[in-house]
């Protein structure tokens, strides 16, 4: 049997003036960081072990205080899931504010850029594109591929504030905000009055609320290849008095 590749960190293994420059290099890949002030002035200290499974990197970490900093990068569109064990974190991704704590599960997009400060922490972390089975609430800016298990009864619902720019898959989806890429859905598919879409969209059964916009064609599953362009309907009017 082939084994997964597999790392392993424990930062006390080395000099004390080589600690956290180890760590850097380690985690570089994702972040930059730097060390924050803990009370009692303790040294840094980290242990960091993960496996690689190609298309996807699965960590596991425990840390003193850092600050975490990245550059938005257009070329990457991975995102990053993360439990956090104990500790969390607080700042920025891209424009969105962040505050994560124990037993919170946060979702942070890879291509924006990322300034936060994480008190003495532990987490598991998964970095890919997002697979969900059940369902999923998508209420910041996610940029990556964003697909449901394969039979699975899934749904996902994007809020008026929500982005998504990657390819999206489920079975049912509630859509208020804005996707730039292919939509598919396998059963009921509701556009609600802010929803944008870019791109190209297959379904099974459709909804569609007046002021939804579709830049790209309609395809229903199951029928012979059916599309058309798809324009913002009107607004009703509301008289006044």
């Amino acid at each position: 049997m082939e084994r997964i590749p597999h790392d392993k960190l424990d930062a006390l293994q080395f000099d004390r003036d080589e600690r956290l420059e180890v760590w850097r290099q380690s985690v570089e890949p994702l972040f930059d960081c730097r060390a924050a002030r803990e009370p009692g002035g303790r040294e840094f200290q980290g242990r960091l072990e993960s496996f690689n499974l190609g298309q996807t990197l699965i960590a596991r970490s425990e840390f003193t205080p850092l600050h975490f900093q990245r550059d938005r990068r257009t070329s990457d569109d991975h995102l990053l899931v993360q439990l956090y064990t104990h500790g969390g974190y607080q700042g920025y991704n891209g424009d969105r504010k962040v505050q994560v704590g124990p037993g919170d599960i946060s979702l942070l997009d890879m291509g924006l850029g990322l300034e936060t400060l994480a008190p003495r922490s532990g987490n598991l972390s998964l970095v890919g594109d997002v697979t969900f089975e059940e369902g999923l609430k998508v209420s910041g800016e996610v940029r990556g591929n964003v697909r449901h298990k394969a039979g699975t009864h899934s749904l996902l619902a994007l809020s008026a504030e929500g982005r998504i720019e990657g390819n999206v898959s489920s079975y049912d989806a509630l859509i208020d905000g804005t996707i730039v890429g292919d939509l598919v859905v396998e059963h009921l598919l509701e556009l609600h009055s802010n929803a944008r879409v870019r791109g190209n969209i297959r379904y099974r059964q459709l909804s569609m609320e007046n002021g939804a916009v579709v830049d790209g064609t309609l395809s229903r599953m199951g029928e012979e290849e059916e599309t058309a362009q798809v324009l913002e309907l009107p607004r009703p009017q509301v008289r006044e008095g």
